[in-house]
């Protein structure tokens, strides 16, 4: 990455994450790889292409930064992508980032509620960053969620 000033460090997708109040360290729960979806929602949609397929899942982004002059104030942007597999953007969301003076990094958590889909297959989150000094958004991590379509089978409720 060009940029000095401020230094992408790590990003996951998630369920979840909490931070422990005492040590300031995150656990992450559920890292999302894979998630399977009625194949019959994706065969509605044929038929019905305006139609929209919405996954109801909760979900987040966590992303650690570090910059490398603790001593200055760092103010930027980061953008969050949701790609589907025919590389149509589904979702382009922009959110300031700052790590105040005397601090060294940050985490920036983004939460979802459901995620909008198009057809099985691979779904790439592109998480970009522009901050003050280059005015450009530069791809810093790039994470792959496979969506698979599986018949689910109706189980009769117990009597």
């Amino acid at each position: 990455m060009n940029n000095k000033s401020l230094q992408h460090v790590w990003s996951v997708l998630c369920s979840n994450s909490s931070v422990d109040q005492q040590t300031n360290n995150v656990s992450l729960y559920n890292v999302l790889e894979q998630i399977e979806v009625d194949k019959e929602a994706f065969d509605a949609k044929i038929k019905e292409p305006e139609k929209d397929i919405v996954a109801g899942i909760t979900y987040e982004i966590i992303s650690l930064f570090k910059k490398s002059n603790k001593d200055k104030k760092i103010v930027g942007e980061q953008k969050i992508e949701i790609i589907d597999p025919e590389a149509k953007i589904l979702m382009d969301k922009s959110h300031s980032l700052e790590i105040p003076e005397n601090s060294g990094r940050v985490r920036f958590r983004i939460q979802f509620q459901g995620l909008k889909l198009t057809v099985p297959g691979e779904y790439i989150f592109k998480v970009s960053i522009k901050d003050s000094e280059t005015n450009e958004f530069e791809t810093v991590a790039e994470l792959p969620l496979q969506i698979n379509s599986v018949k689910i089978e109706n189980k009769p409720s117990p009597k």
